[in-house]
């Protein structure tokens, strides 16, 4: 099963040199098939520039705008072409091992939709998400 790991980013250099590292220690440590790409939402910090020479693994979706974070993750989800679509945000640093815990709810029932990870603050102790339970009964779409 290929799982794609969605990165939304603008104008976020500083916080993709810490996040992109722990993604691919973490996809490196999943060890199955993952892919990763970074949604470039209209920066002018040199973060495309950056992935692309620093992480030539990475693919990169770069949008000449701005456009709000839920069109621009639309996007970066319609180009995934992974089964299994993991959105995180640039100032995300994940556990290494945090693919799998998060997968393995997909391979357990077929009529999972979304699953959470336990999110906490900076400080690495305080729960900041991740004992919450989602009910999705309307559609949204942000364009």
């Amino acid at each position: 099963m290929l799982i794609s790991i969605v990165i939304l980013s603008w104008n976020g250099l500083d916080l993709l040199k810490e996040c992109l590292p722990s993604v691919i220690r973490a996809v490196g440590v999943y060890g199955d098939e993952c892919e990763v790409l970074v949604i470039d939402n209209g920066s002018s910090d040199g973060s495309a520039e950056y992935v692309r020479a620093d992480f030539p693994q990475v693919n990169i979706l770069s949008l000449a705008e701005n456009l709000s974070f839920t069109k621009a993750m639309n996007k970066g989800i319609s180009a995934a072409r992974g089964e299994v679509v993991v959105a995180l945000n640039n100032d995300v640093i994940v556990e290494s091992d945090f693919i799998a815990p998060l997968i393995s709810y997909f391979q357990q029932a077929k009529d999972i939709f979304a699953v959470g990870a336990k999110m906490l603050f900076w400080d690495r102790k305080t729960l900041n998400f991740g004992r919450a339970k989602g009910d999705f009964r309307w559609v949204f779409s942000g364009g």
